[in-house]
């Protein structure tokens, strides 16, 4: 339906369309990427980490990918643009000579459910527009690739820093790929990645969609890991429908996180005094237990549990006897949808009976934690 006109003297005429406000492009949600403001960083919580090798979670859905260990160091930071409160700080902390296979990138696995509608791998594949604000202390062309799930069809990208430590906006238009297979269910659709370092056999040809596969690079970008005690920050990430870069997408922070959580859930870790208590458990023997947590939002799949420090601490409601006896091992009970966990774990010799009742918490520790992923 057209909106009407209101012309300088208020008098009504004509109508307001999309095409004449040019809103086509930035109706409803438009942003693909989660997290894309380094906002939500339930892991470190604005720790710095020196990555190990592979592929480690920093801020919330965002990995960086190393051939070796200990040579880049992540941290979000406060440092960012005009607009945003953080970015994600990747520092060279030891220089590589790079060899033909190594690779070391920044990197984002986007669902398949979510990228349905882009319709990659059809004859009505959208163009898409990846922007992002982005300072180095390394000036050039720097590179990197859109993928998808199987990363055997790869788009190499590059782009330009110019000046050295200053926040610049970059905006990179994709053309889809009308060939390949781009999963749509609830495993990696597309990957965007960003190239740190990158050996000869794994670079490919800037602005051209390739067969190639695990690309993560373009011929001739810059290599980052070279250079000793180089910086990159990047904030601001958008992916979007469409040829042209719109402003940045800002969510609350609270919807950012239930999309992050979908994906990854952490309990506890916060206080040194206090113990965090999780749930109610009922004891079916001396050793073994059961407690039930809703999820604030329903996860990707059923995650795989870790924990450091639990406890479960039994006796009669609002009594709790003892310190508490540490978990050994907990496996999680799938339910559909995927937004309540029924757990079972074997915790020890408590002294407890079959039918008595107690809490799981964790305990009075800052290191103390239960998690839950189900990343892709």
């Amino acid at each position: 339906m057209a909106i009407s006109k209101i012309d300088s003297d208020g008098i009504v005429s004509g109508g307001i369309t999309a095409d004449s406000l040019n809103i086509g492009q930035i109706g409803g949600r438009r942003n693909l990427i989660i997290n894309g403001a380094m906002a939500v960083d339930q892991r470190l919580n604005g720790s710095s980490e020196l990555k190990g090798s592979g592929s480690q979670y920093h801020t919330d859905r965002f990995t960086v990918f190393s051939q070796a260990a200990s040579k880049i160091t992540a941290q979000q930071v406060s440092e960012a643009p005009a607009g945003f409160k953080n970015s994600l700080q990747l520092t060279v902390t030891n220089a590589v000579t790079l060899g033909a296979t190594d690779q070391y990138m920044l990197q984002q696995r986007i669902e398949g459910q979510n990228v349905a509608h882009l319709a990659f791998g059809t004859a009505s594949a959208e163009t898409v527009t990846l922007s992002f604000y982005v300072r180095s202390s390394v000036t050039g062309t720097h590179s990197g690739v859109l993928v998808n799930g199987s990363e055997n069809r790869n788009y190499p990208f590059t782009y330009t820093i110019s000046a050295a430590d200053t926040w610049e906006r970059i905006s990179v238009t994709i053309v889809g790929d009308t060939s390949g297979t781009w999963v749509t269910t609830n495993a990696v659709g597309m990957w965007v990645k960003w190239n740190l370092g990158t050996g000869s056999t794994y670079l490919g040809t800037a602005g051209a969609w390739s067969g190639s596969s695990y690309l993560s690079g373009a011929t001739g970008s810059v290599q980052l890991i070279e250079t000793g005690s180089a910086t990159f920050y990047i904030t601001g990430v958008q992916l979007e429908v469409g040829s042209v870069a719109t402003p940045f997408e800002h969510r609350s922070y609270g919807e950012e996180l239930a999309l992050c959580q979908r994906y990854f859930q952490r309990y506890g870790q916060g206080s040194s005094s206090n113990r965090h208590f999780l749930a109610t458990v009922a004891f079916s023997s001396s050793t073994d237990s059961a407690f039930i947590i809703n999820l604030p939002t329903s996860m990707r799949a059923v995650p795989t549990l870790s924990f450091s420090s639990l406890q479960v601490l039994r006796g009669g409601v609002g009594y709790y006897s003892g310190t508490g006896t540490a978990i050994n091992s907990s496996t999680p009970n799938e339910g559909v949808p995927i937004n309540v966990l029924r757990f079972t774990q074997t915790t020890g010799s408590s002294g407890a009976s079959q039918g008595d009742c107690g809490h799981i918490a964790c305990a009075a520790s800052t290191s103390s934690r239960l998690d839950l992923d189900a990343e892709l």
